[in-house]
């Protein structure tokens, strides 16, 4: 794909600023997509389902009690919390957003966890952490963000320890040819600051390149962006007059939802979870 567009990390952090303060009413609280099992979304909840995509990230991790864990673009905390809370592990959360990162410290205080879970702005292309000191890393919507995600992948098999795990989860395309649907792809990609993104078949090899084994590959559509997608338009719908108040900042939430709805009606559309092991005795 030619053309791309370059993402800044100040760009980046920008755009989750100004979408922080409707996290809690339109997304559950969470900067990620939800999760629905069998994809049926009537009588949950946005919340519901973002914590359920957090489980499922969790239940793959499958860390142990008293391990260190990474959460590599955190969001407002909820995911770094709820791991905390249920497998009694450390976390530390990273994010390029000073919003976030007062959200997420809120969050850990309020839930009397500043003693195991703390935040930092910290840039994952330029992350300092000593080398193998986390058993583990997850990342919820937040590689594709990366501008050198094959960087980003050996950098966190340098801090895993040897045999620690990385789960990453994030909507994705198998294969997209035709110029016009990757001349749509190259706007999309500007509007979210993303840079261009790699195929899902290109995964595997990048995983191998960056001294991780890709052991699990899912793809959740289904379960993911349909059911998630209703009930974000269904929220838009009911909060015109919220948003007109907030005059471009609203127009700008309801392009982006517009511009996922886009995206997942494209051809090999996905949401995809990987599982990826250093290796070495876990």
């Amino acid at each position: 794909m030619s053309e791309t567009f370059e993402p800044k990390p100040e760009g980046i952090g920008e755009m989750y600023d100004k979408i922080a303060a409707l996290s809690k009413d339109m997304l559950g609280d969470s900067h990620h997509f939800g999760y629905f099992r069998g994809g049926a979304h009537d009588g949950v909840t946005m919340r519901d389902a973002a914590d359920a995509m957090t489980d499922l990230v969790i239940e793959r991790l499958a860390v142990t009690p008293g391990q260190r864990v990474l959460d590599l673009g955190c969001g407002t905390g909820a995911p770094a919390v709820r791991l905390a809370e249920s497998a009694h592990v450390e976390v530390v959360g990273i994010t390029i957003s000073n919003e976030q990162l007062e959200i997420a410290q809120a969050r850990a205080e309020a839930a009397g966890l500043a003693d195991r879970v703390r935040f930092e702005l910290v840039d994952a292309m330029k992350m300092e952490f000593d080398a193998e000191s986390f058993d583990a890393v997850l990342a919820i919507e937040s590689l594709e963000h990366m501008p050198d995600q094959r960087h980003v992948l050996r950098s966190i098999t340098g801090i895993l320890r040897p045999g620690g795990r990385f789960v990453c989860a994030q909507p994705m395309l198998h294969r997209v040819n035709d110029e016009e649907h990757l001349a749509f792809l190259r706007e999309l990609y500007e509007m979210y600051n993303l840079p261009e993104q790699p195929f899902v078949d290109e995964y595997p090899r990048m995983f191998a390149d960056a001294g991780l084994q890709l052991n699990r590959l899912e793809d959740v559509y289904r379960e993911v962006m349909p059911p998630t997608l209703k009930l974000m338009t269904s929220w838009i719908g009911a909060n015109t007059e919220r948003l007109a108040e907030l005059g471009d900042y609203g127009t700008e939430v309801a392009g982006l939802v517009d511009g996922m709805e886009k995206f997942a009606d494209l051809p090999g559309a996905g949401f995809v979870v990987l599982t990826a092991d250093k290796a070495g005795a876990r």
